[in-house]
């Protein structure tokens, strides 16, 4: 794959739209090209997560196992949107898993990998978390609105 075409599939990324040519092409040194399966689990709830994707093709099912009912789908994500971004803040268990719903072309960038990257860039890594700081309040405020009608139902029993 040429530079070119490395930068312009990065540039498309909302999460790195801020950077320049050189900061997306020294990005793209640590990433990671990875094609999922229609079907196959990229991570799953509970795993240690160490490694962001960012969407470039495809689509993803966000979904968890409530006990009882079974799978409950959270949230469909498709090209542009990141997956695994929560493994980037805190080296923790995932708190999801995330099935392709179609075959789903990523970029997976590594937490030590990014956290490099922005210590040398600091100005592109100041960017970067800011763009993960509006996604979370985002999916935050979506996860929010979802609990209403659970809340308002809890208060009929």
């Amino acid at each position: 794959m040429s530079n070119e075409k490395k930068i312009e599939i990065l540039r498309k990324v909302p999460l790195f739209r801020g950077l320049n040519k050189d900061e997306l092409m020294e990005l793209f040194k640590r990433a990671k090209l990875k094609i999922f399966t229609k079907g196959e689990t990229i991570f799953a709830e509970g795993e240690k997560g160490q490694i962001m994707y960012v969407i470039i093709k495809g689509k993803v099912r966000i979904c968890t196992i409530i006990p009882g009912v079974g799978e409950e789908a959270l949230a469909f994500y498709g090209p542009g949107e990141i997956i695994g971004e929560m493994a980037l803040i805190e080296a923790s268990k995932r708190s999801a898993t995330v099935i392709a719903e179609e075959e789903t072309e990523t970029i997976g960038f590594k937490r030590e990998k990014l956290i490099e990257f922005m210590q040398e860039f600091p100005a592109a890594g100041l960017n970067i978390l800011w763009v993960l700081v509006r996604t979370l309040a985002e999916r935050l405020r979506a996860t929010n609105e979802r609990l209403k009608p659970i809340f308002a139902l809890a208060k009929t029993f």
